[in-house]
């Protein structure tokens, strides 16, 4: 395998449509946060220091068969200090699941592992958060578990998703524990009766910009010092550029509840190969007791019901470190 380190601009640049095509034909939807759309957007708005994308290609064709995007943390025990790695926006997304084109996964991680990371100066390797059906984790599990060189750290409990494909809406919501559906429910009907309610899937892109501009300051202001990106005060930048990149493809989706015209209730998915990571909602505190912000969700659920779809919201914490021939603990 062939394995180039790029660390410009003008390289990632470059690297566009084939990164783009790779994607598409990769058969995991749980991808969207190591797609070129968002790494190239995380380098515009983070800048994170000693960023660098590895590319991997068939040494007969040369064809792309693997990108990995990566940013330099440092991580410290009582005894030592390791150079780290770990993919562009860990902190940011759902999963993290580089694009590697099938039957090349084995191949990829050796050319990575041998000769890409060693050349970085990588001594440490973070891969999180991964899906547990990512074949990434599987294969590292399979190779290194019980090795010594691996590290495994699993939060199943943080991850929220329902697989629509296959099932009935209407049986679903039956079936569904807990008061948010037939509070949603209500809540829309007490709304329908008092005024028109308008529901919007996917605002267009000036208008999006603007509403998600408003929904990370109101994101902010509601949490306060319990907001998980407080750290991190380019967050708002790369929301932002997310959106006015990918709203006009439908990528990114800023979702409307209007009462007699008003937003009422606001959120921002991002739909990638049939898999909607719900990621920031707010409502209207004066219309709280309608649960404006449940009713939004309820109907979100449904179109990905519609869309044969994944829905999935809140952050999965399926962790893997892998460090020379030693574990790291948490």
């Amino acid at each position: 395998m062939l394995t180039e380190i790029i660390q410009s601009d003008p390289a990632l640049q470059a690297l566009q449509a084939a990164w783009q095509a790779l994607s598409a034909v990769v058969p995991q939807s749980t991808g969207f946060f190591a797609s070129r759309d968002f790494v190239w957007q995380y380098t515009r708005a983070i800048q994170p220091k000693g960023w660098f994308v590895v590319t991997i290609r068939d040494p007969d064709t040369r064809k792309l068969v693997a990108v990995f995007a990566w940013e330099r943390v440092n991580l410290h025990t009582a005894t030592h200090a390791y150079r780290a790695v770990q993919p562009m926006g860990a902190s940011l997304g759902s999963y993290i699941e580089p694009p590697i084109a099938p039957r090349c996964l084995r191949p990829a991680m050796q050319a990575l592992f041998n000769t890409a990371l060693p050349a970085a100066g990588a001594d440490l390797v973070c891969f999180w958060p991964l899906h547990e059906t990512s074949p990434l984790y599987n294969a590292l599990n399979e190779d290194l578990r019980g090795s010594g060189t691996l590290k495994t750290f699993r939060y199943p409990d943080n991850l929220r998703e329902i697989e629509t494909r296959g099932l009935d809406y209407a049986l679903y919501c039956s079936s569904r524990p807990g008061a948010t559906i037939p509070d949603a429910r209500y809540g829309e009907r007490r709304l329908n009766r008092e005024g028109t309610l308008h529901f919007t899937l996917c605002e267009p892109g000036p208008e999006a910009v603007e509403i998600v501009q408003r929904l990370c300051t109101a994101t902010v202001e509601r949490f306060g010092a319990q907001f998980a990106y407080r750290a991190q005060p380019e967050w708002k930048t790369l929301v932002v550029g997310l959106v006015r990149a990918l709203a006009t493809c439908g990528t990114a989706q800023v979702s409307t509840l209007r009462f007699n015209g008003a937003i009422i209730a606001s959120g921002l998915s991002f739909w990638h190969k049939g898999r909607r990571f719900f990621y920031l909602t707010h409502y209207d505190p004066a219309y709280a007791r309608y649960s404006p912000g449940k009713i939004l969700l309820y109907r979100l659920i449904e179109q990905t019901f519609a869309d044969r779809g994944c829905a999935v919201s809140a952050l999965a914490r399926i962790a893997t470190r892998m460090i020379g021939r030693r574990a790291v603990a948490s």
